[in-house]
């Protein structure tokens, strides 16, 4: 008979130790509770990364924050991790991306001179041309021509304390000039379009067809030209010395000049070609970054 009882009395306790454990379930001291659970906030990349909220259980662990990885440049800050269970915080996000690259404003800017020394890189402007070509060193029985076009500079352009340059800039572009019938006359001879030649202005690089229209040419020049920024001529001196007045600067290298009006701020280098060329007039600025 007392065997019997035991038996119903453990039988009474399993139960009732069933049902507390069921009762518990929301409370689990593990963070993997019904309401609780520790959670992880998810990984941003770029951006603003916010660490992720993690609710831990009554007695659970703490709640892991959010991871935010350091952005690719030109990516935000990352906020601070979510916050923890109950019995802890959750981690911070991590640091904020590095920056992007440096935006170069084309815009005029006032020359206003400055210390020109150290080496600078040529950031991607257009330059226009437009006006007339000087076409007195080509032999052709014509004084000028219109021309139209656009030209970038690149490569670097390096000045020393001591007042000496290295120019390794390559200005490139397109130029279109219509040439009128008189530029067929060559020392009272008749010439076709696709005989011109402009190489005494420093266009190697020519092709001119007939212009209908006109009855003379249509020449188009590509330009690549090493030295001497956005001047065309034949001459391409690539080191020199250099000497400022005011806010202009003088290159000169192989007995060849060149001036330009400049302005230094802060890492940027503004420049504008003051000499004027065979090849119409350029305008628009020369923008380098200080490397």
């Amino acid at each position: 008979m007392s065997h019997r009882r035991r038996l119903g009395a453990l039988g009474v306790n399993m139960l009732v130790s069933a049902w507390l454990l069921a009762g518990c379930g929301s409370y689990d001291g593990d963070a993997k509770g019904a309401t609780g659970g520790t959670a992880t906030g998810g990984t941003a990349t770029g951006g603003t990364a916010t660490g992720g909220t993690a609710t831990g259980g009554a007695s659970g662990s703490a709640g892991q924050g959010g991871v935010g990885t350091s952005g690719q440049p030109g990516g935000g800050a990352s906020t601070s991790g979510g916050s923890g269970g109950a019995s802890g915080a959750g981690s911070g996000g991590a640091p904020a991306g590095t920056g992007g690259g440096v935006n170069v404003s084309c815009s005029d800017v006032a020359p206003c001179g400055g210390t020109l020394v150290g080496s600078w890189k040529a950031a991607p402007c257009t330059l226009t041309v437009s006006g007339m070509v000087d076409m007195a060193a080509t032999g052709l029985a014509c004084p000028s021509a219109p021309v139209t076009g656009s030209l970038e500079v690149s490569g670097t352009w390096t000045a020393e304390a001591g007042g000496t340059y290295t120019d390794a800039t390559t200005t490139s572009g397109q130029l279109v000039i219509e040439l009128p019938p008189a530029c067929k006359m060559i020392s009272g001879t008749t010439t076709t379009c696709d005989r011109v030649v402009l190489g005494a202005l420093g266009l190697d690089s020519l092709t001119c067809v007939d212009n209908t229209t006109t009855t003379g040419c249509t020449c188009t020049a590509a330009v690549d030209q090493a030295g001497r920024p956005a001047l065309i001529a034949v001459e391409h001196p690539m080191s020199g010395t250099f000497t400022t007045a005011g806010n202009s600067v003088v290159m000169t290298g192989d007995g060849r000049t060149t001036e330009y009006s400049y302005c230094v701020s802060e890492n940027t280098l503004t420049m504008k070609l003051a000499t004027a060329g065979q090849v119409g007039t350029v305008t628009g600025n020369i923008v380098l970054q200080k490397q």
